[in-house]
């Protein structure tokens, strides 16, 4: 960031999230239109990994994969979307994985949580396109 603004530009701006922690998102959603404006480009592209085999995971790992894998998209669109379709302005890319279409031994709990971000964008960016928005889901 600090590169880019000697570059002359000015208009970078970075903020630190636990994007697993709905409070922290709309707190800093609300830091960020305060001090920048309006959002009208999401990314959500947060994603964890621990590899092991399912049955060496703790369970504090399993819902951790599954809070900022997924759970963490609906925070970031309860924060930002209303604001997009009262603009009727924005566009959201849900990054996933190609581990999301393919399973191995290690990924039986972040490929199901990749595949969750497909399905999932796919039903509500359905929703949504009809409504203001932009939508791309990407398996990467």
């Amino acid at each position: 960031m600090e590169t880019i603004k000697t570059m002359g530009r000015d208009s970078v701006y970075a903020y630190k999230c636990n994007v697993a922690d709905r409070e922290e998102v709309l707190r800093v959603a609300k830091k960020v239109k305060e001090e920048v404006g309006d959002v009208t480009i999401l990314i959500n592209n947060a994603g964890i990994v621990f590899v092991k085999s399912f049955l060496n995971q703790s369970p504090d790992e399993i819902i951790r994969v599954i809070d900022v894998n997924v759970i963490a998209h609906y925070w970031t669109l309860k924060a930002f979307l209303p604001n997009m379709i009262k603009k009727n302005h924005g566009h959201i890319v849900a990054i996933s994985s190609v581990a999301g279409l393919f399973i191995g031994c290690y990924g039986t709990v972040y490929s199901p949580s990749k595949f969750a971000i497909k399905g999932n964008s796919t039903t509500y960016f359905t929703i949504i396109e009809k409504e203001v928005c932009v939508c791309v889901c990407v398996c990467v």
